[in-house]
């Protein structure tokens, strides 16, 4: 079964398992033409609002984004603080999906590579890129590395 960023996933949510949808959250690219993945139909509104409150890989994950692209200071911490917990969660969870947590793992790191990238951690961001890469080659996971490399080519 071949993942894209419109296939289902399933997620552990308190003992269950609940299908959630993968798309490409636009605004992140908008600002820095990264790509970043919100696990759709997985996190209420209200848990956005309390990143640290978020439970399950996916809230994590949704959470990074949100944080993510906040202008606040005080956001840039949290979200450096919950993508890296994301990345965390999706490590231990990964094994109980298969293929599918490798592809979980790997969005987990593009996220958190997008993050540190718009704070200017260029060697942060092109390890996380690196290995999102190497758990899934795909055309978010290649576009983050590609972005990245070019960027450091041309010394900005």
């Amino acid at each position: 079964m071949k993942l894209t960023a419109k296939m289902n996933l399933t997620k552990l949510a308190t003992g269950v398992i609940l299908p959630c949808a993968l798309w490409l959250s636009p605004f992140a690219s908008q600002a820095s033409g990264y790509k970043m993945v919100v696990l759709s139909d997985a996190l209420p509104t209200s848990s956005l609002q309390s990143p640290e409150r978020a439970d399950t890989v996916a809230e994590r994950i949704n959470s990074c984004v949100s944080l993510t692209k906040e202008t606040d200071p005080a956001a840039s911490q949290k979200a450096e603080a919950t993508c890296h917990q994301a990345v965390m969660q999706a490590k231990y969870a990964a094994p109980k999906l298969g293929s599918d947590g490798r592809a979980l793992r790997a969005y987990a790191y593009t996220n958190r590579g997008v993050q540190k990238a718009m704070q200017h951690d260029t060697e942060g961001a092109l390890a996380d890129f690196q290995m999102a890469v190497k758990l899934k080659a795909d055309a978010i996971t290649t576009h983050n590395l590609d972005k990245l490399n070019a960027e450091r080519a041309k010394g900005l």
